[in-house]
């Protein structure tokens, strides 16, 4: 099974679709996708899909991004679905939401299971915008 080609065609399309979307809400805000592969100098062999907001008037002591992301590892072995979740940058790293508790093995029914959840990453990530920077 290719577990990337698969996230790619079930979640890019949804990805491209909120980026326009929360780009019209919060023109102030550069939303933009990725698609890249991770850890390639690693054991992990990952890939990384999500959907990145950079915030250019966060303040000097707050992160200025907030991302959704999906993370897939282990590809040159047993592909695990690894992340999904909302997180702002550094220097903060909250995570705002985590639909997935801890890493399953890739199968069409733990991506149906992810994808399912992605309305509440979405929220999440509307949610970090209204407020500017990360929850207390």
């Amino acid at each position: 099974m290719d577990c990337v080609g698969e996230l790619r065609a079930r979640l890019l399309p949804l990805l491209r679709q909120w980026e326009r979307q929360l780009s019209a809400e919060h023109p102030e805000v550069d939303v933009t996708v990725w698609d890249r592969p991770v850890g390639s100098l690693t054991q992990w062999q990952g890939h990384d899909i999500g959907l990145n907001c950079l915030l250019p008037n966060a303040a000097p002591d707050q992160p200025d991004n907030v991302a959704l992301s999906v993370g897939l590892n282990h590809l040159n072995g047993t592909p695990m679905l690894c992340s999904a979740d909302v997180v702002w940058g550094h220097p903060s790293g909250t995570v705002e939401s985590d639909v997935l508790p801890g890493p399953v093995p890739f199968s069409a029914d733990a991506l149906d299971d992810v994808l399912t959840h992605l309305p509440e990453l979405l929220a999440a990530l509307q949610d970090a915008l209204r407020r500017g920077r990360p929850q207390r």
